[in-house]
C-alpha cells in the first residue's frame, strides 16, 4: 500500500508566525501525491560513506551511477554534474549524503535531480568528493579519464561540455540583479568563479 505524503513541505520564515513575511514553498522529487514515495537511496548510504569527512570519488560515484542504473546518460550526466555546478560552479560541499539514486515500484533506479547545491567555496579549496584523488584543479589528464568512466568516447564532447558550463557561468554578474543579489555579494561570487575558471584552465584553455 503505497504511503501517504504530502507533496509538498512548507517552512515559515519568522519568529511570529502571526505575521510571517517569508514561506518556502518545497515539492519534494521523492513524494508521488496519492501514488505515495519512490525510495530515496543516497550514495552515503548506499556505499557507508562518512558525509562529514571526505569519503567520496567521482570516479566511483559516476561507475555506481551508470551500474545501478544500466544506462550510460546517468554517468554523462553525473560528470556534468561534477564540472558544472560543482567544480566551475564552486559548489565544494559536494559530500556524499549530496548524491542520491531514486527507487521504482519495479527495482529500477535513477539518478535522483540535483540537489542542495550553493555557492559554497571551503576554507582550503578542497572538494568533499574527490577527482581521482584531486580535491582541486584536477589535472586535463584526470578529467579526460573520468570522462571515459562516464561513457564519454571522445574528448571534444566533454570539452563541448566543458564549454557549454563556462558560457552559462559567464552570465552570473547579468542574472544576479535581476535575482536580488547585492553587487557586493554579486562581486565576490564573481571574484571566485573566475579564480576557479582561471585555477582549471587546463581543462578549457
Amino acid at each position: 500500500m503505497p504511503q501517504q505524503r504530502h507533496p509538498k513541505a512548507l517552512m515559515r520564515y519568522s519568529t511570529d508566525e502571526a505575521n510571517a513575511d517569508y514561506w518556502l514553498a518545497v515539492k519534494r522529487f521523492d513524494c508521488m501525491g496519492e501514488q505515495g514515495r519512490l525510495h530515496l537511496h543516497s550514495v552515503a548510504g548506499l556505499l557507508d560513506a562518512d558525509f562529514r569527512t571526505p569519503s567520496l570519488d567521482y570516479e566511483t560515484l559516476i561507475k555506481l551511477g551508470s551500474m545501478l542504473c544500466q544506462s550510460p546518460s546517468v554517468g554523462q550526466a553525473l560528470f556534468k554534474r561534477a564540472l558544472f555546478f560543482n567544480l566551475f560552479a564552486c559548489n565544494q560541499d559536494d559530500h556524499s549524503k549530496n548524491w542520491a539514486f531514486l527507487q521504482q515500484d519495479n527495482g529500477q533506479l535513477q539518478a535522483s535531480p540535483a540537489y542542495d547545491l550553493t555557492f559554497s567555496p571551503t576554507p582550503y579549496n578542497e572538494h568533499s568528493t574527490a577527482f581521482m584523488g584531486y580535491g582541486k584543479q584536477p589535472p586535463l589528464k584526470v578529467i579526460q579519464q573520468l570522462a571515459a568512466h562516464a561513457n564519454i568516447d571522445r574528448w571534444h564532447k566533454a570539452k563541448i561540455m566543458i564549454d557549454d558550463i563556462l558560457d552559462t557561468l559567464a552570465n552570473w554578474s547579468a542574472v544576479a540583479p535581476q535575482l536580488g543579489v547585492s553587487s557586493t555579494t554579486t562581486r565576490l561570487i564573481q571574484q571566485q568563479l573566475d579564480k576557479v575558471r582561471e585555477d582549471n584552465r587546463t581543462l578549457w584553455g
